[in-house]
């Protein structure tokens, strides 16, 4: 994401092979939260409504077009594949994850909440997402679903744990103590083992840890 003056942000694509480098789509309008799997690009998007919508881009083909046609607010897509999460907020103010299947158009609500704003990842059919209350003292719990065998469960912290990751069967969060110290995390579902992986870094990207 590049800022373009002090107007509004821009989404960038580079072809490490061809060294091509371009805009993801020209717009006047603010573009933040990109995330790319394969050929595919999503973000969000603002309309010049102000109102925050995904948009998703088929880079082979050149394709733009709207995620999900609606009057709510979206936002925070993540993509795996042909498999797509984003938060939405209704007009009415509740919060939900959504699900979106690309090839199928299948399209499924994962969690739904008043009080809480979601954020999650996604890799083939596992789905690893934060809640975290809207109001002071904030806190935050991390739940995790197989798309494909329909299990779900909460994934128990100490403290509150954000910034979620997932690769395969290993997950990863940033988890924050009473004492405003960050540390990461990670968790093989498989073994039900956790560990410490770092106390200095806020964030870290997990991706193909095997």
């Amino acid at each position: 994401m590049q800022n373009i003056a002090p107007e509004y942000n821009a989404i960038y694509e580079r072809n490490l092979a061809t060294t091509f480098k371009g805009k993801i789509y020209a717009s006047a309008y603010d573009q933040e939260s990109p995330s790319i799997s394969g050929t595919n690009v999503v973000w969000e998007q603002t309309l010049s409504s102000g109102q925050p919508l995904i948009c998703m881009k088929n880079l082979l083909t050149g394709h733009v077009g709207k995620l999900v046609a609606t009057k709510d607010l979206q936002m925070f897509p993540n993509i795996s594949g042909s498999r797509v999460v984003w938060t939405q907020i209704t007009t009415s103010g509740v919060v939900t994850l959504n699900y979106k299947n690309l090839a199928t158009g299948f399209t499924s609500k994962l969690a739904s909440s008043t009080s809480t704003i979601f954020m999650a990842a996604i890799d083939c059919t596992r789905v690893l997402w934060m809640a975290i209350g809207h109001d002071e003292p904030y806190t935050s719990s991390l739940y995790y679903k197989n798309l494909a065998s329909g299990k779900s469960s909460k994934i128990g912290t100490p403290n509150m744990s954000i910034s979620p990751d997932i690769s395969g069967t290993k997950i990863i969060w940033n988890e924050v103590d009473s004492s405003d110290h960050y540390s990461i995390y990670m968790k093989d579902l498989v073994t039900g083992v956790t560990k410490k992986l770092n106390s200095k870094l806020i964030i870290i990207v997990l991706r193909d840890v095997k």
